[in-house]
C-alpha cells in the first residue's frame, strides 16, 4: 500500500483544500497521514474519513506580529520534523505532501530583496520529486523561474458534489433580511473591512435591511469588530466560528448573496477564490471583485463584479442585486451549470496519479 504524509499549517478538517486531496487519496486505497495545527476542542490525534489525523498544539494569536509568526513557524517545522519522524519509522512514507504555507507572505517584508524568495523557491523545488499548485499562473510562473514543466501539476481547488448535491439555494424575491455571507479568512488581503464598508452604505442608500455573516477566523478579527462597533452595525454584521465544509453547505442555502470582496495584487489577484465555486454548488449568487483569478472561469453572465477594493461599487452591486430578482437567478442558474463541468471529481484523477504512478 502507498502511504502518504501531509503537512500543513492549517487546521484539519477546515482545510477545505487539504481535505479534498487527503480524502481523495484514502479513497483510492492510499493510506494518508495529516501533520496540522489544532483547534481549541480538538483532539490530538483522530481518523476522519479513513484519513490518519495528527495534531500539533501552538500559541496562535489574534494579531501576531512577524515575530511571532516566525516563531511559530520554527516551531511548527521542529514539532512537525519529530512528529513525521517517528511517525515514519513505524509507517515507512512513499511521498510527503508538503502543503503550501500562505501565510509565510507577511514574512516577505523582513526580507530586502524579493530575489532571495525566488532562490528559496528554487531551492525548495529542487529538493521535490513534484510540484502541485492550484492554479495556470502559479503554473507558469513556476515553470519560468524554477523547474520543467513536466514536474509542475495545475490542481483546482474545486467544490467535492458529495458535500453539496443535496443542498440548492432558494431564491427569493425582497428578501428580508437580505442575507450576505462570506467564509473564510480575515486578514487584509482577503478585503472583509471592504464588505462591511460597503454594508453601512448600502443600508444608508437604501434602507435594505441587509445581514452581513462572516464565518472563519483571522488576524484582522479584533479590528473588524473594532470597524463593525464604530460604524454601529452590531445588527447588521455577525460574527460566527469557523465551520467544516458539510456544514457549509446547508448554511449557504439559507443565504442571499455569497461575497468575495478580496483585493488584487501580486499573488492574491491570481488566486482563484474556493470560495466562488462553493457558492456555485449551491446556486448562491456571487458578488466579486475581478481580478485576473476570480474572472479566469467565471464572467459577467455568471458573477456580479466590483472593483476591487472599492466599496462604493460593491454597495452599488448589493443594492442592484437585491431589486433584481431576475439577474439573481441568472447568476445562480449560469454559474451552477459550470459546476457541472467543473468539479473535484473531475480533476482528483490527477492528483491521484501522481501518488500512484
Amino acid at each position: 500500500m502507498t502511504r502518504v504524509a501531509m503537512i500543513v499549517f492549517s487546521y484539519y478538517p477546515n482545510d477545505t483544500r487539504v481535505r479534498r486531496e487527503a480524502e481523495a487519496l484514502a479513497q483510492a486505497g492510499i493510506s494518508v497521514d495529516v501533520l496540522c495545527l489544532i483547534y481549541p476542542g480538538e483532539p490530538k490525534n483522530e481518523k476522519i474519513n479513513g484519513v490518519n489525523v495528527h495534531r500539533i498544539k501552538i500559541e496562535k494569536k489574534t494579531r501576531p506580529g512577524k515575530a511571532h509568526h516566525i516563531w511559530q513557524y520554527s516551531y511548527f517545522i521542529l514539532a512537525s520534523f519529530f512528529k513525521l519522524s517517528a511517525l515514519h519509522l513505524k509507517k515507512k512514507f512513499d511521498f510527503v505532501h508538503v502543503h503550501n504555507l500562505p501565510d509565510i507572505l507577511v514574512l516577505s517584508a523582513l526580507v530586502p530583496r524579493i530575489r532571495i524568495l525566488k532562490l528559496f523557491e528554487k531551492f525548495s523545488i529542487k529538493l521535490c520529486e513534484h510540484v502541485i499548485v492550484a492554479t495556470p499562473f502559479l503554473k507558469e510562473t513556476v515553470v519560468k523561474r524554477s523547474a520543467q514543466e513536466d514536474k509542475v501539476t495545475t490542481i483546482l481547488n474545486l467544490p467535492d458534489i458529495r458535500y453539496f448535491e443535496n443542498f440548492k439555494t432558494e431564491i427569493r424575491k425582497r428578501p428580508d433580511p437580505f442575507n450576505l455571507i462570506y467564509p473564510g479568512t480575515f486578514s487584509k488581503i482577503h478585503g472583509v473591512d471592504i464588505a462591511i464598508h460597503a454594508v453601512k452604505k448600502a443600508i444608508a442608500a437604501s434602507q435594505i435591511n441587509i445581514h452581513l455573516h462572516l464565518y472563519g477566523l483571522g488576524e484582522e478579527e479584533e479590528n473588524l469588530h473594532l470597524l463593525v462597533e464604530k460604524l454601529h452595525l452590531q445588527q447588521h454584521v455577525f460574527f460566527h466560528q469557523m465551520v467544516q465544509i458539510d456544514e457549509l453547505a446547508e448554511i449557504l442555502t439559507t443565504m442571499d448573496i455569497g461575497l468575495v470582496p478580496k483585493h488584487d495584487g501580486i499573488f492574491i489577484g491570481e488566486a482563484i477564490s474556493t470560495k466562488m465555486f462553493d457558492y456555485a454548488a449551491v446556486g448562491l449568487p456571487i458578488i466579486c471583485s475581478k481580478t485576473s483569478g476570480d474572472s479566469l472561469y467565471f464572467d459577467e453572465t455568471m458573477v456580479q463584479f466590483f472593483e476591487p477594493g472599492n466599496s462604493d461599487q460593491l454597495a452599488e452591486s448589493i443594492i442592484k442585486l437585491y431589486h433584481n430578482y431576475e439577474l439573481r437567478k441568472k447568476y445562480s442558474e449560469n454559474a451552477t451549470k459550470l459546476i457541472r463541468k467543473m468539479n473535484w471529481q473531475t480533476v482528483q484523477r490527477e492528483l491521484i496519479d501522481i501518488f500512484t504512478i
